[in-house]
């Protein structure tokens, strides 16, 4: 079979063989890239290989014939092409660009990859309209090499603090979010996702990188693959007040986002459900039973949720009821498993009674909470008349017992409004 061979910039070379049935079909440096980039170990899209003619500056353009006695089954006597693989990922965008002037220096892209995140290359790449001229294949062509050179970055690399305090993740997201949507074509968020499950991203950094984003957090949502991006952060425990915070519309944290009535069912897809269940899995006893601005926490908003699901006609009411009860079940465990001190466990039940909206499945949560209060004061007051100490005794028993009793109003009150009343309510507020 016919030997490629090429020489690499260590002085070493490539090689690979070809069927002789093919050998006809290579004709250009662009058909030639294909078997020398799958030969390559490490893999490199095509659009990052260049080949050089001995002592030349500049790479054989694609549509080049190839010189045959230089790489086929090469002559001894004629010099092999220099095979280099660039970083510079920006080329792709500039030698297809004669319009819209100099464009930044992006080249080193492994050593500065912040340079490929300049908000002046993402308007240049909108300038040139690269992503309208060269399509989707075109534009597939320069995300997959972009992926190439930054994830493969090193550790070091990838967690680098920069002396203004920026770092590449966040970096990465902001020219994300301003010009996601300009050249949706890209997917940028999907190299973003991808970056994020890194196993060489710190966690630190990812919550450094997030903070810096400040009340811009919220657009990553709304980014085509932001229900993915968010998804991921969760299973890494990672950038806890983008998804935790209560700075969503209305004072949401994003579980509430999510299962608000209001919010468009479009985007409360098969995804944007796993994400609910995997926030379900990470929250707090005080992110549970956060109110928000309407009055209503997580819980509230799933009164009517099942039945709503089936009402679309999506098929997914299986999905939303396992939402509903990892909810109920993750606050009550949250509950069981709080250390105290009991009149703060007190107020948590109040608030909820008090100042949520009812509803069957937060009554159900409540008594919950009511009976393992009373579990712990019983406890409590064995351990105080084991020693005898009886004024302390009745003085915590009092004060808990004030407590329980305001909260059992309550939930007379609560339990006793029709839960139809409580779903209504739900849908005018939010």
């Amino acid at each position: 079979m016919p030997i490629i061979r090429v020489m690499r910039p260590s002085g070493g070379h490539l090689e690979t063989t070809v069927a002789d049935a093919e050998v006809a079909q290579l004709m250009t440096i662009k058909d030639l890239k294909v078997y020398l980039a799958a030969a390559d170990e490490s893999r490199p899209p095509t659009s990052l290989v260049q080949l050089f003619d001995p002592g030349k500056a500049k790479p054989k353009p694609d549509d080049a014939g190839i010189p045959r006695r230089a790489v086929i089954d090469p002559d001894p006597s004629v010099p092999l092409l220099q095979y280099v693989i660039t970083d510079d990922v920006m080329s792709i965008l500039r030698r297809r660009d004669d319009q819209t002037g100099e464009w930044p220096n992006t080249d080193h892209g492994r050593e500065q990859p912040w340079k490929m995140f300049d908000p002046k290359v993402a308007e240049k790449a909108r300038q040139s309209g690269y992503h309208v001229s060269c399509g989707f294949q075109g534009c597939k062509e320069f995300i997959d090499a972009l992926k190439w050179v930054v994830l493969g970055l090193s550790q070091r690399k990838v967690n680098e603090i920069y002396a203004d305090g920026t770092t590449l993740l966040s970096r990465m997201c902001r020219c994300t979010i301003e010009f996601g949507q300009k050249l949706q074509a890209f997917e940028f968020d999907t190299l973003l996702l991808e970056f994020i499950q890194l196993e060489s991203l710190q966690v630190d950094t990812i919550d450094r990188s997030l903070r810096l984003l400040e009340e811009e957090q919220e657009k990553l949502w709304h980014l085509p693959h932001g229900t993915e991006v968010l998804l991921a952060l969760t299973y890494r425990d990672a950038g806890r007040e983008c998804w935790a915070g209560a700075w969503w519309p209305h004072g949401d944290n994003l579980l509430q986002y999510i299962l608000d009535p209001v919010f468009c069912w479009v985007r409360r897809t098969d995804v944007a459900g796993k994400l609910c269940l995997a926030l379900a899995e990470k929250f707090r006893l005080d992110e549970f039973c956060h109110l928000n601005d309407n009055g209503f926490c997580a819980l509230n908003y799933t009164e009517g949720l099942v039945e709503q699901a089936k009402r679309m006609g999506e098929g997914e009411e299986e999905l939303w009821l396992q939402v509903r009860e990892a909810i109920k079940f993750n606050m009550i465990q949250r509950f069981l498993e709080h250390p105290g001190p009991l009149k703060r466990l007190g107020e948590i039940t109040d608030q909820l009674w008090s100042k949520s909206y009812g509803g069957t499945h937060v009554a159900e949560v409540l008594r919950a909470f009511e009976e393992d209060l009373r579990q712990r004061i019983y406890r409590e007051q064995s351990l105080l008349h084991l020693h005898d100490l009886q004024v302390s005794r009745h003085t915590i028993e009092v004060e808990i017992e004030d407590i329980l009793s305001e909260n059992c109003k309550m939930h007379a009150a609560r339990y006793a409004r029709p839960a139809s009343q409580s779903n209504e309510s739900c849908s005018e507020s939010g």
